[in-house]
């Protein structure tokens, strides 16, 4: 009579909800997957037995943390000293001491020339502010 009882009664909202089946086209594969799925006991499946690596002839260069990486015209790899003075031109014919003293008289005249940037600036900056607090003290 219990069964009975429980036949009879009108299936709610929830009932329906609870158990409704997913009837998008995809629902068939997407059950014969979760069925494989359950039917594998291992999770990752180990395909490559053999795990040696081939002999490389020409291994990659290990490159060091904060090392620039260059490589000519060729695809070779290039010291980067060797690249930079390269690119510096013809320090051959000069000696150490003179290239250092060169570089160091033109970093002079450099710094000399900002210098007297700034200052200009910094006057050009004082006679505007000095015109702008005079305009205001003969509008008042």
């Amino acid at each position: 009579r219990v069964a009975e009882e429980k036949k009879e009664r009108p299936r709610t909202k929830v009932d329906r909800l609870m158990h409704r089946r997913n009837q998008t086209v995809l629902s068939e594969s997407r059950k014969k997957l979760r069925v494989q799925e359950e039917e594998e006991e291992d999770i990752l499946v180990l395909k490559r037995h053999d795990h040696t690596l081939e002999d490389v002839s020409d291994p990659l260069p290990v490159r060091k943390k904060g090392v620039k990486v260059l490589f000519d015209e060729t695809g070779k790899l290039l010291d980067p000293l060797e690249a930079l003075a390269s690119t510096l031109g013809d320090t051959e014919d000069r000696e150490p001491e003179q290239y250092v003293q060169d570089v160091a008289d033109k970093l002079r005249a450099a710094d000399a020339e900002d210098r007297a940037l700034a200052r200009v600036k910094r006057q050009e900056k004082r006679r505007n502010k000095k015109q702008k607090k005079k305009g205001r003290d003969g509008e008042e």
